[in-house]
């Protein structure tokens, strides 16, 4: 029995129980993927809104500290500045054959299908899509992600899927 023919039996069953469950008020079995996830920091952004919000706060105090759109631009800029620091945060999420990631947004899955190669140098890890020759950069200086967790992940994962692993 192939692989592909096993995840759709598997599928196909998964649907049938959780509908038996839901119809006598039991918690459904899950079907999710399971994820490993890194998570970083945006440090670059939240200094840049921070640093907006305190320039125009110090620069327009003198002129309209008395105004409220003032104080809510200025306290807009630094509740930006902690969300992206704090909530915010970038991440790579690792599956058995999927990779994901948020870009622009929303987040964007690849199969193993897809990726050409995964380049680790340094505390940078170079992710290399086929498609539109996009890729994904994950830093530890920039983001501050744990590169060095995330190359061990990684090289299991590449291995596992045939997907080209370089370390330089």
């Amino acid at each position: 029995m192939s692989s592909r023919k096993w995840e759709r039996m598997v599928y196909r069953n998964q649907k049938k129980v959780n509908d038996y469950r839901k119809r006598s008020g039991q918690t459904s079995v899950s079907n999710t993927p399971h994820y490993d996830i890194y998570k970083g920091r945006s440090v670059l952004l939240s200094i840049f809104l921070i640093g907006v919000g305190l320039l125009y706060g110090i620069t327009f105090y003198s002129v309209q500290y008395s105004e409220t759109l003032y104080w809510i631009t200025v306290i807009a800029y630094l509740g930006l500045g902690l969300w992206f620091w704090a909530i915010r945060k970038p991440y790579l999420k690792i599956a058995k054959s999927d990779l994901a990631t948020r870009k622009w947004g929303r987040e964007v899955v690849v199969n193993a299908r897809n990726i050409e190669f995964i380049q680790v140098q340094g505390g940078n890890i170079v992710i290399k899509l086929r498609e539109k020759n996009k890729m994904w950069v994950f830093s530890r200086l920039i983001n501050r992600f744990n590169t060095a967790k995330m190359a061990e992940h990684l090289k299991e994962f590449a291995m596992k899927n045939q997907v080209k692993y370089i370390n330089s």
